[in-house]
């Protein structure tokens, strides 16, 4: 490929998020010991004529076989994977009816192919993002000497082990889902309406999708409200007409996929049709994890295509567009601030499974096509939706008392994860972030009232009776809620100033344990 003399520039840079989901591969095979299998084009099990993978995007990811009884039979490695093969190991046999399920850590959704172009389901808005780094790829240069001498130079060079660094994402924040990803459970969805300050549970507009490939409603969203699963995908989309992802006959059945109303404002500004979540800590080591597509572009549209975004077999479309996409992002940290005077705001790390870049002229369309912020995924309509917490929308609860004078607060979780790599994978840049010891701080500075928090500082006694609890609402009625259990104070302090004004004190707080984590917003999770 010729290089093309124009530069890449950052304002041509975007970075967007994919959902990684369980990803329902039916087969076309029916028979036979294989480590390769075939995407069904059968109608309801359309997968290879709806998608295309990106070209071995899947390697190292799990691949769980399956009856046509919907029941488990066995896990493979993924190797190698085409547009519409994927390879594995061990071998297995096949029998009439079987499928396979992607798992979804390290899996970003496909979306469904445009032409001969691929797509992710990479449409997907962040937020308000104030940094963002995108995982950097770090690889280890091996230099040795061969068994002959000759110069004292080294004889041989080779590249060893590639890794990932971590995700790190800086946002105002206006809506809570995030918390899911570092919690890991979604145990719960309501929708409803706010009235009078209580959210009440309202009916669905109904309309079930057709089966596991077909919405049979158009660019609809979807959600089998009376079985939520855990780890996802919680909402469907479908994109034209195509159920993303598929409906994964192991979790779901079709006819249970119900079309959804998309949240809206009342004429008195309250949230209408909002989306009430409800999350709990995961304690295995089925953290869900997200992707991130980072296109570098050059903002001019090359003679003779179609789309900016689009990269293929020309060399002018390939010079025009640079795509890399970190897949298996697994939040390791999260914090959320609350100043005086200031947004929310939240900082995630996020450990990454591995960062891929696509094959030269793979044919691929960034971004799912969509150049317009306002059209991605999530991006709200509404003004309201778009605005921030702040800092004033704030309340904080301890001890059994509500500290009305508080000037900021940090709320740090850690997940603690620990990457490990393992035989098998076919890809050593392929490493898998595993959860340890989870760890809750919340440090917080208010103006002295009286001794209470000294007291909590000699009291040895473990916090059981009351909840720290913490709440952030909108006027519109979108709220996050969190409250912890089991708790000490673990320090205080309180500076004498040297201008004689207020004093401040200065406390840290050690909870064991989330009781209860809820989030009122009009955000369309895909787990």
């Amino acid at each position: 490929m010729a290089v093309n003399n124009d530069i890449f520039l950052g304002s041509g840079a975007s970075i967007t998020k994919v959902p990684e989901l369980d990803i329902y591969f039916p087969i076309t095979e029916t028979s036979g010991t294989l480590t390769t299998v075939t995407a069904s084009t059968t109608s309801g099990k359309e997968f290879g004529t709806d998608f295309k993978l990106v070209n071995n995007l899947y390697v190292g990811c799990l691949f769980h076989k399956y009856t046509g009884g919907n029941a488990f039979v066995s896990s493979h490695r993924i190797t190698a994977n085409t547009a519409t093969t994927i390879t594995f190991s061990p071998q297995t046999t096949i029998s009439s009816g079987d499928y396979f399920v992607i798992d979804s850590y390290g899996a970003p959704c496909p979306g469904p192919a445009v032409g001969s172009k691929k797509t992710l389901l990479a449409d997907t808005w962040l937020g308000i993002v104030e940094s963002l780094t995108f995982p950097t790829t770090e690889v280890e240069m091996k230099q040795t000497n061969l068994s002959l001498g000759g110069s004292r130079n080294f004889t041989y060079q080779y590249k060893g082990i590639e890794t990932a660094g971590s995700a790190d994402l800086g946002l105002v924040l206006n809506q809570g889902t995030w918390l899911y990803y570092f919690l890991g459970k979604c145990t719960n969805v309501d929708i409803g309406n706010v009235s009078s300050g209580t959210f009440s549970e309202t009916v669905l507009s109904g309309n079930s999708a057709a089966d596991a490939a077909n919405a049979g409603n158009a660019n609809e969203i979807y959600i089998n409200y009376n079985d939520v699963e855990e780890t996802g995908p919680i909402f469907f989309r479908s994109v034209g007409t195509v159920m993303t992802p598929y409906v994964n006959p192991a979790q779901d059945v079709a006819g249970n996929i119900d079309r959804v109303t998309v949240s809206s404002l009342s004429a008195g500004n309250e949230i209408q049709q909002g989306i009430k979540y409800t999350f709990a800590e995961q304690d295995g080591d089925l953290l869900p994890s997200f992707a991130l597509e980072q296109t570098i572009g050059k903002l001019v549209d090359p003679a003779g295509s179609t789309n900016i975004l689009d990269t293929d077999s020309t060399e002018t479309l390939e010079s025009f567009n640079f795509v890399k996409i970190a897949r298996g992002c697994r939040v390791n940290t999260l914090t959320m601030t609350a100043n005086e005077n200031e947004e929310l705001k939240m900082q995630i790390s996020a450990n990454t499974r591995n960062v891929h870049s696509l094959e030269t002229d793979e044919e691929y369309r960034a971004r799912r096509g969509v150049e317009d912020e306002t059209s991605f995924f999530n991006f709200p309509s509404v003004d309201k939706f778009r605005e921030p917490f702040f800092f004033s929308d704030g309340t904080f609860k301890c001890f059994g008392h509500s500290f009305l004078k508080i000037n900021s607060l940090t709320l740090t979780m850690n997940n603690n994860l620990q990457d490990r790599r393992f035989l098998g994978v076919g890809n050593k840049s392929v490493q898998e972030a595993i959860p340890a010891q989870r760890t809750y701080e919340i440090q917080f500075t208010g103006h002295v009232t009286d001794d209470r928090l000294y007291q909590e500082l000699l009291n040895n006694t473990e916090d059981k009776s009351n909840t720290i609890e913490l709440t952030f609402k909108k006027s519109t009625g979108e709220e996050v809620i969190l409250k912890f259990s089991n708790y000490y104070l673990s320090a205080n302090n309180f500076p004498i100033p040297d201008d004689k004004g207020p004093i401040v004190v200065e406390a840290t707080v050690m909870p064991r344990t989330l009781s209860e984590c809820t989030v009122l917003t009009h955000w369309m999770l895909q787990g």
